[in-house]
């Protein structure tokens, strides 16, 4: 049974998938199919491998068409991207509303929305798709860079490769992370990062 609400101009859906309920807010309707791609899409890599998956079956799966996969997605590995799109917007959207943020507050923002996305990690993982991750982190290093100010590292050495060395290195602590079960907080995690970085707050 899917509910319907308006709020803020979104529609808060309850969807029912495998007699799990997810709640899912939408910019309107039609979004409901996007979000039924995505579980379905998770619910078939708990048991299969991430090569063995069509993309029929992951349409059979979520009870929508090949036409709604191919409104949002032009691939499997695109669900994905999506997912961590998404997950990355919402981290801008809490940091770009709040310049008295300091360094330390954002990393903990950003470990916090990835621990929250940790069923996705795991799962990408499990398909043996990091690379997806990693180019994610690529792509927004330089924008979280400049939010974090990688000029006030504490000796103040800048180059060209301080947003790459970044991106991966923040990509492979959130692998190792994920290798040790999310043991440390987000917290813990930021201290860890902002000690490596040799970060200043």
């Amino acid at each position: 049974m899917n509910l319907f609400t308006k709020a803020e101009n979104c529609i808060v859906t309850f969807v029912t998938y495998k007699s799990k309920c997810y709640i899912v807010i939408m910019v309107n309707k039609k979004m409901k199919s996007k979000q039924l791609i995505q579980a379905a899409f998770y619910e078939l890599l708990k048991n299969k491998d991430f090569e063995s998956i069509s993309i029929k079956e992951i349409c059979e799966e979520a009870g929508v068409s090949r036409m709604s996969f191919y409104r949002y997605y032009s691939t499997k590995e695109d669900v994905f991207v999506v997912i961590f799109d998404e997950t990355f917007d919402r981290f801008f959207q809490k940091i770009s509303h709040d310049s008295s943020l300091s360094v330390k507050d954002m990393l903990i923002i950003f470990f916090t929305g990835l621990y929250h996305s940790h069923d996705q990690i795991d799962i990408l993982k499990k398909a043996q798709k990091e690379s997806i991750l990693l180019g994610q982190f690529e792509q927004y290093a330089s924008y979280i860079g400049s939010k974090m100010n990688l000029s006030l590292l504490k000796d103040g050495f800048v180059t060209p490769f301080s947003t790459p060395f970044f991106a991966g290195g923040l990509f492979n602590i959130v692998i190792r992370w994920s290798n040790r079960n999310y043991q440390e907080s987000p917290e813990e995690m930021t201290e860890v990062v902002m000690r490596l970085f040799n970060l200043v707050n």
